[in-house]
């Protein structure tokens, strides 16, 4: 297979560059928080909590849904599949992390290629203050669960389920599956 090497050397310092941008901008953040912007935030945590398996939600929406749907069929397998991940994956690579990233103190990591992988450098960095990630994965958007029917938001999670067995075994993400895992349901996105 022939490669333009003049191309190929463009676009990685093209890449390089943006990421250098990116990671350059990422470091100026500080500033007081907007009233809004902390609305924007429960709002977040409380979506976070419902796709993770938590049941103190404050949403009615939500914690309406978790009273009277299969929530806890999938809180639980939510669980087995951390468990398992926790045991075969996270363990053994913060035990490799403490033995051989001893001397890193990183502040910032920066993970070209991570596409939604933020549990292994999470793992190896623990201690670090902000991540910065890229992939090629489409990030989706934030799911309106007031516009969902209740059908509709438990297909949504049986997908996420599907998805989640998947990267709980293999400890990677085959991007075609992930991607038509994630695409096929109401709850879309990485």
């Amino acid at each position: 297979m022939f490669f333009d090497n003049k191309k190929i050397n463009r676009q990685l310092k093209i890449l390089f560059l943006l990421s250098g941008i990116l990671f350059f901008f990422s470091c100026f953040g500080g500033g007081a928080f907007t009233k809004s912007q902390i609305e924007e935030s429960k709002m977040l945590s409380e979506k976070s909590k419902f796709l993770s398996g938590h049941t103190d939600l404050q949403d009615n929406r939500l914690a309406e849904f978790i009273k009277k749907g299969n929530y806890g069929k999938y809180k639980d397998i939510l669980r087995r599949y951390l468990n398992y991940f926790q045991t075969k994956t996270i363990t053994p690579i913060r035990k490799w992390s403490d033995e051989n990233v001893t001397n890193v103190k990183a502040e910032s990591v920066f993970y070209p290629f991570s596409g939604p992988d933020f549990l292994n450098i999470y793992s190896i960095y623990p201690n670090a203050k902000q991540y910065i990630m890229i992939g090629l994965e489409t990030i989706g958007e934030i799911p309106n669960f007031e516009k969902y029917s209740d059908t509709e938001l438990s297909a949504g999670l049986n997908e996420i389920q599907v998805a989640l067995e998947s990267i709980s075994r293999r400890n990677f993400f085959v991007t075609k599956s992930m991607s038509k895992d994630i695409n096929r349901s109401k709850i879309k996105g990485t």
